[in-house]
């Protein structure tokens, strides 16, 4: 059961869902243990609070840990403009770690590349 009493809806996604739109969206999403789920939406939507609540269930691949990660081991004078090509380069690096362990894995992405769209969707 839901908060409102209801039945709670559950969803076995396969493929591309979107929930733009829905009047309600599933109470479960449930996805087999190798998948890889990609959440994407503008800037400020909660792509890594929803990653961050979810990470509990499986590893998660924010960009924003990424240049924390980055950040951390440059000098302070350094800006992030100057080394933003190495971290978009670690951001890739721990996705193919993370589809290369297996398991699931949850990918925060801004959706604008479509070579990386295409790489996260092949077949393992």
């Amino acid at each position: 059961m839901d908060e409102a009493g209801g039945t709670a809806m559950a969803l076995r996604p396969r493929g591309l869902v979107d929930f733009r739109g829905r009047e309600r969206a599933p109470a479960l999403l449930s996805y087999p243990a190798d998948a890889v789920v990609v959440v994407s939406g503008l800037p400020g939507s909660g792509k890594s609070t929803l990653l961050r609540r979810w990470s509990e269930a499986a590893a998660a691949v924010d960009p924003r840990d990424v240049h924390v990660a980055c950040e951390a081991v440059m000098p302070a004078r350094v800006p992030y403009a100057v080394y933003r090509p190495w971290a978009r380069l670690e951001h890739f690096r721990w996705l193919r770690r993370g589809v290369r362990a297996g398991g699931p894995l949850l990918v925060h992405d801004c959706g604008s590349r479509r070579w990386m769209r295409r790489w996260l969707a092949r077949p393992p």
